[in-house]
C-alpha cells in the first residue's frame, strides 16, 4: 500500500529530527555547565590544599 500522504511523512520525521536535535544540545550544554562547575570545585580544593 502506498502513502497517500508521503509528504506528511516527511515532515513529520523533520518534525522529530529537530526535536531531537534540541534536547541533545541541551544535554551537551547542561554537560559544558556541570563540567565547568567540576573544574572550578577541582581548582578551589587544589587551591585550599596550597594554603
Amino acid at each position: 500500500m502506498t502513502d497517500p500522504n508521503p509528504e506528511g511523512g516527511r515532515q513529520i520525521e523533520q518534525l522529530i529530527h529537530e526535536e531531537a536535535l534540541k534536547f541533545y544540545k541541551l544535554a551537551n550544554s547542561l554537560e559544558i555547565e556541570n563540567n565547568q562547575r567540576m573544574s572550578s570545585k577541582m581548582k578551589s580544593i587544589r587551591e585550599d590544599q596550597q594554603e
